[in-house]
């Protein structure tokens, strides 16, 4: 029997093994790359108006884009209401207000730019006197809380003090010293019913009318302060994460840190696995190329003594 017979003899078992690792990785590769897909993104921003300007009657506010086509009117908002969110595309709009039931063609008594941006949502609040408003905009984050918690952030919408403090009686302070028009980032306070007090700058405690809030687990809100109409404060509370689609609504919120960019791995293989995989393919190859190698030199030898001979 000669040299090579004995070497295909002795490699033959192991080329059925080699075909099938090299399958089965590319196999895994093909897997992984396509089960890298891209992160679902938001195509439209949401925008709301919240009218805080208490010497100012109801308004009907206007939205139009700055790339033409119809307008949103959204009909008689008071003092101390916000409208409710509005679907828009991205890009530039102005939001305009006018008297409750005017004509559309009246002189806005206010007028202002906002720039809407993808996946995200804005609060347009309306401050100011008559004859003097003036707009300030304010990013609403709504990802969701942990379990059994709740956001709050406070939105300061009145005029009857320079600055207000308000605490949750056996709980948090939600804002220190918040000026009209200011409002407070989003924290994650446990759900439930609170009662809040308000604390003027000169540290006396305010008349408060309904200062019990109910914030329930899951939800997102903001807590409006505003004057009450028979003097003191009111607080209302207006859920954030309520009146967007939550198919449409934002992902995670603006500050997940996962842009449209980002991708997503379904079903990845184990990278343990994938290591055992390559790993064994190697030592593998290494013994069919040691055998190899080690054969191809004993057939060397034997020819050259055959030759001597």
């Amino acid at each position: 029997m000669t040299t090579a017979t004995t070497l295909r003899r002795l490699l033959a078992p192991l080329i059925p093994v080699l075909l099938a690792l090299v399958w089965a990785s590319t196999a895994w590769a093909s897997t992984a790359a396509a089960q890298t897909v891209p992160a679902p993104s938001n195509p439209s921003g949401f925008v709301r108006v919240g009218h805080l300007a208490p010497d100012v009657g109801p308004v009907d506010v206007y939205l139009m884009s700055a790339s033409g086509g119809p307008q949103t009117v959204l009909k008689t908002s008071p003092y101390g209401a916000f409208t409710p969110y509005q679907t828009l595309t991205p890009g530039f709009y102005t939001v305009a207000m006018r008297p409750a039931g005017a004509q559309a063609s009246t002189e806005p008594m206010l007028s202002a730019p906002v720039t809407v941006d993808q996946g995200k949502a804005y609060t347009v609040l309306a401050t100011g006197t008559a004859g003097a408003l003036k707009t300030s905009v304010i990013n609403d984050d709504l990802t969701k809380p942990p379990a059994d918690a709740s956001r709050v952030r406070l939105v300061q919408g009145s005029t009857a003090a320079p600055t207000l403090t308000v605490q949750a009686v056996g709980g948090p302070t939600l804002s220190r010293e918040l000026g009209y028009g200011q409002s407070t980032g989003y924290a994650n306070v446990p759900q439930g019913r609170w009662t809040l007090k308000v604390v003027k700058a000169d540290g006396s405690d305010a008349m408060v009318t309904a200062p019990v809030v109910d914030l329930p687990a899951g939800s997102v809100n903001s807590l409006l302060v505003t004057n009450a109409p028979g003097g003191g404060f009111a607080i209302t509370p207006v859920v954030d994460s309520t009146g967007i689609d939550p198919a449409m609504a934002p992902a995670g919120g603006i500050q997940t840190g996962l842009g449209g960019t980002a991708t997503h791995i379904v079903n990845a293989p184990d990278p343990h696995v994938w290591g055992d995989l390559g790993g064994a393919a190697a030592v593998l190859l290494g013994v069919t190329m040691f055998g190899v190698t080690t054969f191809g030199v004993a057939a060397r030898r034997r020819r050259l003594v055959t030759a001597r001979k």
